[in-house]
């Protein structure tokens, strides 16, 4: 009876963090949830969640029920490059001795399990438990946690499928700038946030002499090129050599239609706007 009636309250548990993440389709909202559900079936434990902003960088904590004290950095010395075996062992992350090192010297305990997080066939990070002396509630089997860190992979899964198709309509088809109404929709946010802060705002814009002649002359495959070529420019701040000019994450380049392009400049007078336009 006793091993039935903890079953019965795990499978209640489980039922009611999955529901707590089908709540919801923002990436920061299911860590905490994720963390807290892991925490709570675990016990109490302290839990962590580690994620990749992308296949390049480095493992970062993106939310956690306790906070390491001192930490220097939410990054950790790893990226999915330095796990043992690479993408094809991500499964086996659990085993990696070098990441449950490190685990136990930031957030001062040792792990004592860690949950590899794959979402839509890509290694998305890891949850970790770690033990904590005293106090501790009844853990959840291991299986019920597995249960949860699938629920988890899922609702992040769903997330980055919503937070996609958002950005799709947002975007223009054939540069990947955002697209008229996003820009319209933006400039009037962004007009009404510099009335209230008193903070300067600027505005360029960006015309291609000679396209339709261009397009007439070589065809619109070449008219087409064109056109990337010069979004790619916009968007990559790698093109400009002084730190001045380069495009902020505030800043907003914008297609505008046709040949015609954008850029809203918050927080940028006007000298440092011309100079940043030419």
């Amino acid at each position: 009876n006793q091993a039935l009636t903890r079953l019965a309250a795990e499978m209640a548990a489980l039922q009611d963090w999955s529901r707590r993440l089908a709540l919801s389709l923002d990436a920061e909202i299911l860590h905490k949830t994720a963390v807290d559900g892991l925490s709570a079936l675990s016990g109490g434990r302290v839990a962590a969640i580690y994620t990749l902003p992308d296949p390049r960088s480095k493992f970062a904590l993106t939310g956690v029920t306790a906070a390491p004290e001192n930490l220097a950095s939410s990054e950790l010395p790893f990226g999915l490059a330095d796990v043992p075996g690479g993408r094809a062992a991500f499964a086996e992350l659990s085993e990696w001795q070098g990441l449950r090192a490190e685990l136990a010297s930031r957030h001062g305990m040792p792990a004592v399990a860690v949950h590899p997080l794959v979402v839509g066939g890509e290694p998305y990070g890891f949850l970790a438990a770690f033990a904590e002396a005293g106090g501790r509630r009844a853990e959840a089997g291991a299986g019920t946690v597995a249960q949860f860190v699938a629920a988890v992979a899922t609702a992040l899964g769903n997330a980055l499928l919503y937070r996609a198709v958002a950005e799709a309509t947002l975007r223009d088809g054939l540069t990947g700038l955002y697209n008229h109404r996003y820009f319209q929709e933006r400039l009037v946010a962004e007009i009404s946030r510099a009335e209230r802060s008193g903070k300067p705002l600027s505005l360029l814009f960006f015309d291609i002499d000679h396209f339709k002649s261009l397009n007439d002359k070589h065809g619109h495959p070449v008219g087409d090129r064109v056109l990337t070529t010069f979004a790619e420019i916009l968007r990559n701040s790698s093109r400009v050599s002084d730190a001045r000019f380069k495009l902020r994450n505030d800043d907003i380049a914008a297609r505008y239609g046709g040949e015609e392009f954008c850029l809203i400049l918050p927080e940028t007078a006007r000298s440092d706007a011309k100079q940043k336009g030419e």
